[in-house]
């Protein structure tokens, strides 16, 4: 082993954290150095308790008081000095977040790097009938506007923020000097030359009311003129605002067939922690509770009037969903089911209807279904009673892709941001690199494609080949989670930095932990330090130095 120094060591001294007695220990600087022992010796506590928490604690320090308050206090380990100690990270198995917002792609910001290829490369498809879309022109917006709202009040609006955060006093202060006098915040019309206080940290949408035209004959040129002045001062887009129900247009994205309209392509469309890019269903979480035919029915040799169902009469409305049991009933009329038959006897189209509504069947009623009312019920309420036959199931609006329809309408290459996410690394790695791109997408792109190489190359390199892109973080075993955070190390292109790793080795194939130990080495061989603990044999004999602490604690 090469235990050659360079630059100055990190001294510990008088260290008596947990186990450890008063012991003193010099580790070299951009080295890869294990540290090893029995268990209970204070192998963990030296690494974790002592050096990678007086790091933290150190960097705390170094903020202003403002910053401070928000992190509270650290306490210093119990150590008399500890000289020379770089900037530290902790990678071990429980510092990654269980949050079911995380996975793969948004640890290893993987999925921030699709995110801003779908915004510069994809092509917006019409959600409803799959077309190629395109922006609305001003005249198509106007006949729009007139043949669905004749004789309406309009009022037309220019949106300059959308669902950002922020007081934005200077943009309020610049549109008084402007001229103008109202403007719509939140869904409410405000007067300019009244004081607005806007809550920092919530998030906002801000439209200038231009002009409120009903639309009759004498009036298009006027309301033409204003939806004009609108696309100007919106950056393309107008909103319609008629009564309650506002209506947004783009003059770049809009499908005239289906009179869809999609928002401008950006980076948080296709981020399902954006209220703009979340599924409404599900609020970006791929799942909820909802049932199925299974769990919802109780006993199929039963009728509906007889108990069949989890949902059952009490008094005049149906328990657990607050709604009288007329409406039930009235919607099995519709297409006459007989209440009285069993459950089981009932055609498929009959059973469809009853749980996921008229719609399902192409039937004009209105009744949504009992599956969606008991979804409705259960976020307005609660509740145990409607939990125990509501498990957790892929949304049923997003199929689990966790974003909203204008998001998964948007192709690249014919695919799209979910049916990357859903591949695996290596089948990414293939799609990525079996590309043909043009002259535009090999320009646009000429940043993005080889980072997202880069990060799925780390991925591979660690053994999670395996894993899909859009793996929750909560479902990843510990071992996976420090693999992942390596791999994220390995391409930030940090240097001088002192990384704590707690037994990487866990859980990898012989084969696999070669190859994780030339990742090390490369940490290292970029000017960091690394402070291994470890047991494995392989991993003590490729070590530039070692720390053997024992044979009893401290």
């Amino acid at each position: 082993m090469n235990n050659k120094n360079k630059g100055r060591p990190l001294i510990v001294r008088g260290a008596k954290e947990n186990n450890l007695r008063n012991i003193d220990v010099e580790i070299p600087r951009e080295r890869l150095v294990v540290v090893t022992g029995v268990s209970g010796s204070g192998k963990s506590t030296l690494a974790h308790d002592i050096i990678c928490r007086e790091g933290q604690r150190r960097f705390v320090e170094s903020l202003s008081p403002y910053a401070r308050q928000y992190l509270g206090r650290m306490d210093r380990p119990q150590v008399e000095t500890v000289e020379g100690l770089s900037p530290t990270i902790a990678i071990d198995q429980k510092t990654i977040s269980r949050n079911p917002r995380s996975t793969v792609g948004t640890i290893t910001e993987i999925l921030d790097l699709l995110r801003l290829l779908y915004a510069r490369l994809g092509t917006p498809h019409c959600p409803e009938c799959g077309e190629l879309i395109e922006g609305r022109s001003r005249e198509q917006i106007v006949l729009h506007a007139w043949h669905h709202h004749s004789a309406k009040d309009v009022t037309i609006c220019a949106p300059i923020v959308l669902e950002r955060k922020g007081e934005y006093r200077k943009e309020l202060e610049d549109l008084r000097e402007q001229g103008f006098q109202r403007v719509r915040i939140d869904g409410e019309i405000l007067r300019l030359s009244e004081e607005i206080v806007l809550a920092r940290y919530e998030r906002h949408t801000i439209e200038i009311v231009l002009d409120r035209v009903k639309l009759v004959d004498g009036k298009r040129g006027r309301f033409a003129e204003a939806v004009e002045k609108a696309l100007s001062l919106g950056n393309g887009l107008v909103n319609l605002v008629i009564g309650d129900e506002a209506t947004l247009f783009s003059s770049r994205l809009g499908c005239t067939s289906c009179s869809v309209t999609i928002p401008e392509l950006e980076p948080r469309l296709f981020s399902f922690n954006s209220p703009l890019g979340a599924c409404d269903r599900c609020d970006g979480l791929g799942r909820r509770r909802s049932p199925s035919e299974e769990s919802m029915v109780k006993d199929p040799d039963l009728s509906i009037d007889d108990g069949a169902l989890q949902l059952r009469k009490q008094g005049k409305v149906i328990r657990g969903l607050g709604i009288p049991w007329k409406i039930l009933t009235d919607a099995m009329a519709e297409i006459r089911i007989d209440g009285s038959r069993p459950w089981k006897k009932l055609t498929q189209r009959a059973r469809q209807f009853l749980l996921e509504g008229a719609a399902s069947i192409g039937h004009k009623s209105d009744w949504p279904g009992l599956i969606q009312l008991s979804e409705v019920a259960y976020d307005l309420h609660g509740g145990r009673e409607l939990e125990r036959w509501m498990p957790y199931s892929p949304c049923r609006s997003c199929h689990g892709s966790r974003l909203q329809p204008a998001a998964r309408s948007v192709l690249f290459k014919n695919r799209g941001i979910q049916e990357i996410c859903d591949m695996t690394v290596e089948q990414a790695t293939q799609f990525f690199a079996t590309l043909i791109l043009d002259d535009r997408e090999a320009l646009i792109g000429q940043s993005i494609f080889p980072e997202i190489g880069a990060r799925l190359e780390f991925l591979d390199k660690v053994g999670l080949g395996y894993l899909a892109i859009g793996r929750s973080a909560d479902t990843l075993s510990g071992g996976e989670a420090q693999r992942i955070r390596l791999a994220s190390q390995l391409g930030s292109g940090l240097r001088g930095v002192l990384y704590v790793l707690d037994e990487p080795s866990i859980g990898l194939h012989a084969s696999d932990n070669a190859t994780m130990l030339e990742m090390l080495r490369g940490l290292r061989d970029k000017g960091n330090s690394l402070l291994v603990v470890e047991h494995d044999r392989e991993t003590i004999e490729s070590a530039d130095h070692v720390i053997d602490i024992g044979p009893g604690a401290g």
